[in-house]
């Protein structure tokens, strides 16, 4: 292994164990309906080994959840459930129960946003980032957007994400092959197919997203050769992969409702507009797009501010990384906005953060590197001390607001801690913050153990002094240095 792949695995390790440990340390369990949608899916699987949610509806709030034949079934899609399952029966097997088994649960999205956080790293010095930028750009997933709070809840948004920036891994992998027919290459075809498919069944709208990042990857096969149809023939891995990933979901579906092209949508009690596609995304474009980005409830841009430098890095990173790579990364996220922008129930803002976005929000934050690595003198040479102050600016008030989000009761409320502790003041009475901090950090000690354990995996990683270079042909091949 080359040094600077040992310094590479060393910072994500130090990326992923401090996502992990952030998550943790936040993670309280079941916080809503929602998560608690997912969360009797899991039960019905583990206790009943059904798909038939009746004996857990109180999970629900009797709110997100779906009903046909008779029975109620959960109205999410089947993905996180199923991936989330093995750690519940773990948990079961090892004695715990209650609070604890809900806990464990919710690792799966904690692990698998580390997991987002690391790749956004990888990608990054892949498109040719120095290694502070690139880190840069993950740690701006990891605290300045919304993928701070999904990761430590049992919601699909975290899962969603790790697959989306899983695709774009695979599909620039396969973007640096010369030839589509090589074994290399239909392996790579191959897990790329697997992680759209299975992107789908964790989230119905990863269907768009991962077709673009497919497709971008696969477009090499139409450009040359003696025939398209020879030429197709090179993508049946791909296509195979993603009959395979989302296999699992059709057979939910089929159990569930009847058929394998049906979804939970289609039997929501209590949300009619969603039980067609038509239906769901007949809101008015204009006003979804603005509302997406600006308004109060949920503007992507007023919570995660900084995400405003990425829309400026664009034309920077496209320069620096070619048409097709740039196309992998930016198509998606523009067919997510217009997408979402359409979405009825959402209307543009009505709910928490920019949720629908998640899939894409890796995406979103890898120009942020570029801004960075242009603003403090990269390949563009255009150090800009107002550039740079204003990256940072924006990134610390960006974090602060997703902390501070997430602290003032985002899922859970805070209001009986804070009129306790402001009526113990107005009474000169001493502040009992305690109860208060351990409702909002329930986990601080096995978030202390995982960021040391990450910490010293990342030091055993790094190459220790006067180790040899690393010789130029051995760096990334778009590495700037």
């Amino acid at each position: 292994m080359t040094l600077d792949r040992r310094r590479d695995l060393a910072v994500i390790a130090g990326l992923c164990s401090l996502s992990l440990a952030t998550s943790v340390l936040l993670d309280c369990g079941l916080v809503c309906s929602n998560d608690g949608s997912h969360y009797a899916l899991i039960l019905a699987m583990a206790e009943d080994h059904s798909a038939v949610i009746d004996r857990f509806l109180s999970y629900t709030y009797n709110t997100d959840l779906s009903w046909r034949g008779g029975h109620y079934y959960s109205d999410r899609p089947p993905g996180t459930a199923l991936l989330s399952l093995p750690l519940y029966l773990s948990g079961r097997a090892i004695g715990a129960s209650g609070k604890q088994l809900q806990t464990i649960a919710a690792l799966l999205p904690a692990l698998l946003g580390a997991l987002a956080v690391g790749l956004v790293f990888a990608t990054g010095r892949k498109l040719g980032l120095g290694r502070s930028a690139a880190a840069l750009g993950a740690v701006a997933l990891e605290l300045c957007t919304p993928h701070r709070t999904y990761s430590s809840s049992l919601w699909s948004h975290a899962p969603s994400a790790f697959f989306g920036i899983l695709e774009l891994w695979l599909a620039l992998l396969v973007i640096e092959e010369r030839a589509l027919e090589t074994a290399r290459a239909r392996r790579l075809l191959l897990a790329l197919g697997l992680a759209c498919g299975y992107g789908v069944v964790i989230d119905y709208s990863a269907a768009v997203s991962g077709s673009v990042i497919a497709g971008v990857a696969a477009a090499a096969a139409f450009k040359k050769g003696p025939s398209l149809i020879a030429r197709a023939s090179a993508l049946w891995p791909l296509a195979v992969g993603m009959a395979v990933g989302v296999l699992p979901g059709m057979i939910y579906s089929a159990v569930a409702f009847g058929s394998p092209f049906s979804t939970p949508y289609r039997y929501h009690v209590g949300w009619e507009v969603t039980r067609r596609i038509s239906t769901m995304y007949g809101g008015r474009f204009s006003e979804g797009l603005v509302g997406l980005l600006l308004r109060p409830e949920a503007g992507l841009l007023l919570y995660s501010p900084v995400l405003a430098l990425a829309f400026w890095a664009v034309p920077s990173m496209w320069k620096q990384i070619g048409a097709r790579r740039g196309a992998a990364i930016l198509l998606p996220v523009l067919a997510m906005l217009l997408l979402t922008s359409k979405h009825a129930t959402w209307g543009g803002g009505a709910a928490h953060d920019a949720r629908y976005l998640m899939l894409v929000m890796p995406l979103f934050c890898l120009p942020l590197g570029f801004f960075y690595s242009s603003a403090r003198g990269g390949p563009a040479r255009s150090t800009s001390g107002a550039a740079l102050a204003l990256f940072w600016g924006l990134f610390y008030l960006s974090a602060l607001i997703q902390i501070g989000k997430h602290a003032a009761g985002w899922m859970r409320s805070a209001t009986p801690f804070v009129l306790q502790i402001l009526d113990a003041a107005s009474k000169s009475a001493p502040v009992q913050v305690g109860p208060f901090l351990e409702w909002l950090f329930p986990h601080p000690l096995a978030a202390a153990a995982i960021l040391a354990s990450g910490a010293a995996g990342a030091a055993a990683l790094w190459p220790r002094r006067g180790a040899r270079v690393a010789e130029a042909s051995e760096l990334p091949r778009y590495a700037e240095g």
